[in-house]
């Protein structure tokens, strides 16, 4: 080995090791970045247009798009998270007063203090699914218990945590709002000096920005713009008819809107049905019919219309990525796994055209 390939494997290590570190440094802060980077590309348009109007000033033009994405962002999502708490609290008074939440303690503490199942479940019952299932020398009640055990150490967990995730989503958002600021003023530069670090060839460069840029137009801008509207209907729907928790509701169907094959469906059809069944014939008809004609059609207007021919990914493949995404990387990956499938299909295409063709050949 030559002194020049022992200085470039030298460089190569000492650059890796000091990627690595920079990593573990902005590793806390990715999710806030990920999600500026996203704003920010999304909005940039908007920046470019309102520098040229102010003739120029960049610093300006970040601020104003920053203040602007801020009230945008912050004052629906107070508005809406107070109003599910509201809601939430409201919900667990009633189950209060009732009694089912003193049951539900009961329940959780006998889980975490007995040996034996029978002392919850009937032994009888147990034995008829050993019988049924013919689970042999599985042991079902042992299952059972470290089950219940850990989902009850889970919900102990969940609420003991909610004031540090709080805390934490607050910093968290103070760093994607920072973050909006340079990435609006200073966004095409970096742009540029990354893609100018890619190594590949200007052609496949453009091929896989496009890409990416396409599909966070048609998943965020579509998927999340459609599980809005549909969100917003189901809540409308509810309150114009008076239904209990509308704002639950509303965001039961945006968070089940973004998941390709599932929709808004599985939250006003179930209490449609459920009000036709209870008497309230006339109210569970109209929430129906509102579920059929307006809801359910909003996503086929509105998505084809924002991403167009922009997303070109199988509906399979789009749903398990979006899941998977959810499951990997939390909420953020419904743009996550969506991108990440985008790219890679992206470069299996270069692959195929660059190496396999021209191999063909």
């Amino acid at each position: 080995m030559t002194r020049n390939e022992v200085v470039s494997w030298f460089f190569i290590g000492i650059f890796l090791y000091l990627m690595y570190l920079f990593i573990q440094v902005i590793k806390p802060f990715i999710l806030p970045l990920f999600w500026a980077a996203i704003l920010t590309l999304i909005l940039y348009p908007a920046h470019e247009k309102l520098t040229k109007l102010l003739k120029n000033r960049a610093n300006l033009s970040a601020i104003i798009m920053t203040l602007l994405t801020v009230w945008l962002i912050v004052i629906p999502l107070f508005l809406l998270v107070s109003s599910l708490a509201l809601e939430m609290i409201d919900i667990y008074s009633s189950a209060k007063s009732k009694g089912d939440v003193d049951k539900f303690a009961s329940f959780l503490g006998r889980i975490t203090e007995f040996d034996s199942l029978e002392k919850i479940l009937p032994g009888s019952i147990l034995q008829g699914l050993e019988n049924k299932f013919d689970l042999g020398e599985v042991n079902v009640k042992s299952i059972v218990v470290k089950s219940s055990k850990s989902l009850s150490g889970y919900l102990v967990n969940l609420f003991k945590g909610f004031a540090s995730n709080v805390t934490s989503m607050l910093f968290s958002f103070g760093i994607m709002i920072f973050s909006l600021f340079f990435f609006f003023r200073d966004g095409r530069e970096m742009f540029e000096k990354l893609k100018y670090l890619i190594p590949m060839n200007e052609e496949q460069k453009n091929r896989t920005f496009n890409v990416f840029r396409n599909t966070i137009d048609g998943v965020v801008v579509g998927s999340l713009a459609t599980a809005a509207v549909q969100g917003l209907l189901v809540l409308i729907i509810f309150l114009i008819l008076g239904i209990s928790y509308p704002v639950l509701a509303g965001s039961i169907s945006f968070v089940l809107s973004i998941l390709p094959l599932v929709g808004a469906t599985f939250v006003w059809l179930p209490v449609s049905i459920f009000l036709m069944a209870t008497g309230v014939v006339t109210k569970g008809i109209i929430l129906l019919v509102f579920g059929v004609v307006v809801i359910s059609m909003s996503d086929n207007i509105i998505r084809p219309m924002i991403i167009g021919g922009k997303v070109k990914l199988p509906t399979f493949f789009l749903l398990i990525s979006i899941m998977g995404g959810l499951d990997y990387f939390g909420f953020s990956g419904v743009i996550l796994g969506p991108v990440l499938l985008a790219v890679f299909l992206s470069f299996i295409e270069i692959y195929k055209q660059e190496y396999r063709d021209k191999k063909a050949v």
